[in-house]
């Protein structure tokens, strides 16, 4: 189970695009993206709900983004990390420019080029760790 954040707490935290409930990341249950990204989710039903639906989870049209400068960067922040791109483990040093697909409540994956988000978005399992997304002949082909 994931502790709720409290005020005075440093640890790194998200929140939960399923539940909404704002989780330390060090506590919450994950699912792994290929080549090392993650999401945070506030319980183990939550992840497998996400797993089983992601779409449903995405920021729609119809939401906006947190406000200030959480929307802009996303929660957890990760501006200046290096990441892997899911698809062609591109590496790619996170900033304002970097595509990503954003969810509910601000967590964000990130890819290294539009051709791998439309990949996402056409079967988001392709990126999950043990999906097929370092085979999709798509996202190649884009790279190329």
């Amino acid at each position: 189970a994931a502790t709720a954040v409290i005020a005075n707490d440093t640890a790194p935290w998200a929140t939960c695009p399923v539940t909404l409930v704002n989780i330390t990341i060090d506590k919450a249950a994950t699912l792994d993206f290929e080549n090392g990204q993650k999401l945070y989710f506030g319980s183990e039903d939550a992840a497998l709900a996400y797993n089983t639906n992601p779409r449903a989870y995405w920021l729609s049209p119809w939401e906006l983004p947190l406000p200030g400068s959480d929307g802009k960067v996303g929660i957890p922040n990760w501006m200046g990390e290096i990441f892997y791109c899911p698809y062609s483990n591109e590496t790619m040093v996170i900033d304002m420019k970097t595509p990503r697909m954003i969810h509910r409540g601000g967590q964000n994956i990130y890819f290294c080029c539009y051709g791998c988000i439309a990949s996402f978005w056409t079967d988001p399992s392709t990126a999950f760790e043990g999906g097929s997304g370092r085979d999709d002949e798509d996202s190649r082909e884009l790279k190329q």
